[in-house]
């Protein structure tokens, strides 16, 4: 008989349900639900148990249920193998012969209400060039070669940004870009391996880790990040500049999601919730110090607002940036009548010399929680050697001998 749990730990209430089914122990974790639909959960599966072992058909009454759930609540139950499992949302809506057209639209279509519309965009581009390139071309007859093909075509005559410049312009495609591009495409045609689809991902062998380029990390020193500062045009850039250089935030995202009751002004911390990472346990949120110049800018900021009456206690610190906000064009704009050399990745490079001057100043895996990252992460993205490093090496002792009269040869 099915043994029904309540769980209350880790910020998590709800309801397990626990049951052995030939000899097999199954777990299933149910929604946030009251005692009495946990209660029909469990009587409704003990049901499909007895169903299972008995190889008796199920009753109307479960039938219904079964019918009546979602296909996320559906899945639990075809996990524990309690049911078949549902068609997937893509493969409903497939004709007899997969295209790669259709099945990569479907796919998209398939993660508007699970995806935040940063990631379906850069999801769009990957599946734009695969339909550009594949187009009404079997899903099953796409072999490795093809793949290889494909990436190979990303990186020559396809290789242009899906938006051009301020000229006018298409830059090209960064290596990491082509190498997130690839695995969008794993992804893809893996879900189709699910799906039954194919039998096999052709995308599978072909490389898609996401490697630190060197030439474009880039540690912009305080003295010239003062200067660009002087140039903010208004409080709202001066404290965008300081959040992302002294604090270390990502830009936008963090941006987006900071409001002003996360500002605890008498304990001087400051609580930020990252997008990027919320999807790992215990990191969708953390709390840096109120750092001297970030409060100074917020603090300013705040008293721009009270003057424009578009302050509110409870409302955003940046109410026209969301998470796609293009922030760069007026950016450039800045370090331009700041009279210094554009850097590449200017948000993140920025963000990336914050972390570094953490590291020096903090134990690493205290930096580490401020950033919002690993220490592996750091080091393969962020951290960074400056010039001053060099020459604190030559100032304090190391490497040197005592030097002894004797001949040399």
């Amino acid at each position: 008989m099915a043994s029904l749990t309540r769980i209350n730990k880790r910020g998590r209430d709800g309801w397990s349900i626990r049951l052995y089914v030939k000899g097999k122990r199954k777990n299933i974790s149910l929604p946030p639900i009251d005692e009495a639909d946990a209660q029909r959960w469990a009587k409704h599966v003990d049901h499909l148990k007895w169903a299972i072992e008995t190889g008796s058909s199920r009753d109307l009454a479960t039938l219904t249920w079964i019918n009546g759930l979602s296909d996320e609540l559906h899945a639990k139950l075809a996990r524990q193998g309690l049911d078949e499992p549902r068609p997937s949302a893509i493969t409903k809506s497939m004709p007899k012969v997969v295209t790669v057209a259709s099945y990569v639209q479907a796919y998209l279509a398939a993660l508007r209400s699970e995806k935040k519309q940063s990631t379906l965009t850069f999801y769009g581009h990957t599946v734009n060039r695969l339909t550009e390139y594949f187009g009404a071309r079997p899903m099953s007859e796409v072999t490795p070669v093809d793949a290889k093909e494909f990436r190979t075509w990303l990186e020559t005559e396809s290789n242009k940004r899906d938006h051009k410049d301020e000229a006018g312009n298409h830059k090209p495609l960064a290596p990491a870009t082509v190498r997130r591009r690839i695995g969008v495409c794993k992804g893809i045609f893996a879900e189709a391996v699910r799906d039954e689809v194919i039998v096999k991902n052709p995308f599978e062998g072909l490389p898609s880790n996401v490697r630190s380029n060197a030439a474009r990390k880039v540690y912009v020193p305080m003295a010239t990040f003062e200067r660009v500062l002087g140039k903010a045009t208004n409080s709202k850039w001066y404290a965008l500049l300081v959040l992302a250089r002294i604090g270390a935030l990502r830009v936008p995202s963090e941006i987006a999601a900071m409001h002003w009751a996360d500002i605890d002004w008498d304990g001087r911390r400051l609580r930020i919730y990252s997008s990027k990472t919320e999807h790992h346990e215990g990191h969708a949120k953390r709390v840096i110090p109120l750092f001297p110049a970030i409060e100074f800018a917020l603090r300013q900021l705040r008293v721009d607002q009270l003057r424009m009456g578009v302050y509110q206690a409870e409302g955003e610190v940046f109410p026209d940036v969301q998470a796609d906000t293009n922030l760069r064009t007026h950016f450039e704009s800045i370090i331009r009548r700041a009279g210094v050399e554009q850097w590449p990745k200017l948000w993140q490079n920025l963000r990336a010399s914050a972390a570094t001057d953490m590291a020096k100043k903090f134990p690493a895996h205290v930096a580490a929680k401020f950033c919002g990252h690993s220490s592996e992460v750091a080091q393969e993205h962020y951290w960074t050697t400056t010039e001053a490093d060099l020459d604190a090496a030559l100032s304090d002792g190391f490497g040197s001998i005592s030097h002894r009269n004797q001949d040399c040869a």
